[in-house]
C-alpha cells in the first residue's frame, strides 16, 4: 500500500482495517503513522517502511554530482533509498523502528538527544 495523503492517515483503527493481502506499506507522505498505527501494523506483521527515507529522493538528489545526468541521479536515488531500507529490515521491531533508530543514532553523533520518532499525532 502506498499511502500519499495526510499525516497520521495509518492510526490504529486504519492499520486494523487494512485488508489482509497488505503486506508493505511503502508511504510516498510524510508523517502517514501514528504511533497506534505502527504497532498495529507491527502485531499483524505488515512492514511498514520509513516515510523519511521513502521520501528522500530529492535530498539525495540534490547532492548529486553537477554533471550527473538524470539516469544517473535517478539510479543513485534508488541506490541509496534501496541499500538504507535493506539495512533496517532485519531489525525485530521492524524496518520503521530500525530507521527510527538508526537515525536517533546519527543525530546524537552531531546533535545531541533526538527527538521522538517522527509520528503523526493521533486525532
Amino acid at each position: 500500500m502506498v499511502p500519499g495523503t495526510r499525516p497520521g492517515v495509518i492510526s490504529g483503527r486504519v492499520a486494523g482495517l487494512l485488508p489482509p493481502e497488505v503486506q508493505v506499506v511503502a508511504p510516498a507522505a510524510n508523517a502517514p503513522y501514528t504511533a497506534a498505527g505502527a504497532e498495529v501494523l507491527r502485531q499483524r506483521g505488515i512492514m511498514a517502511l520509513p516515510d523519511f527515507v521513502c521520501n528522500a529522493g530529492a535530498v539525495i538528489g540534490y547532492r548529486a554530482a553537477r554533471d550527473a545526468t538524470p539516469g544517473q541521479i535517478l539510479a543513485a536515488v534508488d541506490a541509496r533509498v534501496s541499500e538504507l531500507i535493506a539495512g533496517v529490515m532485519g531489525h525485530p521491531d521492524g524496518p520503521l523502528a530500525g530507521a527510527c533508530a538508526q537515525a536517533a543514532e546519527f543525530l546524537r553523533g552531531w546533535w545531541g538527544e533526538p527527538p521522538a520518532p517522527p509520528f503523526a499525532p493521533s486525532v
